[in-house]
């Protein structure tokens, strides 16, 4: 199990960075553990020839741990809130 991240280019740490501090402003988890295709090493950005955005790209998996109710209460408002509105997680610039 990888437990740095220094296989990650610069730029997808910032964003992975960015993406835990918006939750922790958000929520207070415990543990947020990056898991799938960019914990792994594999993670695949296919860009669309002559155009500079992505065509396809891999997303962050987390998984956020709690320790009480409470904590995971937060979290299942969290992921509802995501799933109504993904726009409201993205930091706003």
């Amino acid at each position: 199990m990888k437990t740095s991240l220094d296989h990650l280019p610069e730029h997808k740490r910032d964003q992975l960075q960015s993406a835990v501090e918006r939750i922790r402003e958000l929520i207070d988890p415990d543990l947020i553990i990056l898991f799938g295709s960019y914990a792994r090493g594999d993670w695949v950005e296919e860009r669309e020839p002559g155009t500079p955005s992505y065509r396809y790209q891999s997303d962050f998996d987390l998984m956020l741990v709690g320790r009480n109710e409470h904590a995971v209460r937060q979290m299942e408002r969290l992921r509802e809130r995501h799933d109504r509105a993904p726009a409201l997680c993205r930091r706003r610039r």
